[in-house]
């Protein structure tokens, strides 16, 4: 529903430890190769930071946390419409995030979401304390079953961008829509990733 914000959390990380231009960390960013960004920003993160990389780990959560606040994600296009029509024929809409409830709900009601989206469905990281706050696998699993066991009879639409939570929708019975993002080598980077965990449809987004 809201673009990614992940380059632009980056580049603030990589400019605060390395002092550099706003302007050098987006060159940065962009020059990660999409299979391996994760694992890259975290080597030069603590190359940076002269931590460990456990440690470096913990800093990044902790500063991605602090900007993440300050940012305001861009609604995809075409994704307003959509939820008022599923919201006018009355379709229940649950929000699944790894980031806090607050944050999330903040988000959604800097684009007037709340006016379609109960924050009561909003289920962030928090709201499930019983799972192990880094396991995100695990937070994602137990929040798709949470609410398949709110809506029981109901089919489960799940849109995501990422591979996190397939598994368990398809155990689930639920329908898959896997939503690209990016441009280049990493859009076709997600294709491929979501293609290969065998979503049922894929949304150019």
């Amino acid at each position: 529903m809201l673009e990614p914000t992940w380059k632009e959390e980056y580049a603030r990380v990589y400019s605060s430890l390395s002092e550099k231009s706003y302007i050098d960390a987006v060159a940065w960013v962009n020059s990660l190769t999409p299979e391996n960004k994760d694992s890259q920003a975290i080597d030069m993160f603590s190359e940076l930071s002269r931590f460990s990389r456990e440690e470096t780990k913990k800093l990044f959560m902790v500063l991605r946390d602090n900007i993440r606040k300050k940012i305001v994600p861009r609604v995809r296009a075409g994704d307003l419409g959509f939820i008022e029509a599923l919201h006018s024929r009355k379709i229940p809409i649950v929000i699944v995030s790894g980031a806090e409830h607050s944050l999330i709900e903040h988000q959604l009601n800097q684009h007037a979401l709340l006016e379609y989206i109960n924050p009561r469905m909003v289920i962030g990281k928090d709201d499930l304390p019983q799972v192990i706050h880094g396991d995100k696998m695990g937070f994602r699993a137990a929040a798709i079953e949470s609410v398949l066991a709110h809506y029981p009879g109901y089919t489960l639409l799940y849109f995501n961008d990422w591979f996190d939570g397939i598994k368990e929708v398809k155990s689930l019975g639920g329908i898959i829509f896997g939503v690209l993002n990016g441009e280049g080598r990493e859009r076709e980077f997600v294709r491929e990733v979501l293609a290969a965990e065998g979503v049922d449809f894929i949304l150019e987004g």
